[in-house]
């Protein structure tokens, strides 16, 4: 619907609005400020690939399918991460994500680390595709699914028990092996 609108920064979404589909403002590299409304229930995917000023998500307090954490656009129980706003460097994941849905990190030029927590099932084939820079992700040795999801430049590095968020936002985890 706005898709490679580029001059637009700023949307309001009205709360009749309850779903918005695949790559509705893909291409809005001018866009820095979006908030998802209460009745939004469905949102697909590559929905904020190409918002490059896009540092935050906001999602109205009350909306019954989804939420923020960790900066992530992700669903209420953040078993699934829909989007990761293009200027992170680093990702972390939250405990409790099963899913990681395709193009959740968009066009990202940025992103350098990703910690995906032990709770990890799936990841979705395009997940990562278009993150050029990408040079560690962070997997649970647990972890029995596809790792051809990665770029090939991208180091993965296992680890053994939960990772640990601080206040600063370092991370850390028992590294078990790395290639």
């Amino acid at each position: 619907s706005f898709a490679d609108c580029y001059s637009l920064e700023s949307l309001h979404i009205p709360d009749s609005v309850t779903d918005i589909d695949n790559a509705a403002f893909r291409g809005c590299g001018s866009l820095v400020d979006i908030t998802i409304p209460k009745n939004v229930v469905n949102i697909g995917t590559r929905v904020f690939s190409g918002c490059v000023k896009l540092s935050a998500f906001k999602v109205a307090e009350d909306n019954p399918s989804f939420m923020v954490r960790n900066g992530l656009l992700c669903s209420k129980d953040c078993t699934t991460v829909l989007a990761c706003p293009e200027q992170f460097t680093a990702a972390v994941l939250p405990e409790g994500t099963v899913h990681v849905m395709n193009y959740v990190f968009g066009v990202s030029n940025h992103l350098g680390r990703v910690f995906l927590p032990r709770s990890v099932e799936t990841i979705d084939s395009s997940a990562f595709d278009y993150c050029a820079n990408l040079e560690e992700i962070y997997l649970s040795e647990l972890y029995s699914g596809t790792t051809n999801v990665f770029p090939e430049t991208a180091e993965i590095i296992r680890y053994s028990q939960p990772m640990t968020i601080s206040e600063d936002g370092a991370v850390s985890a028992d590294v078990v092996s790395s290639p």
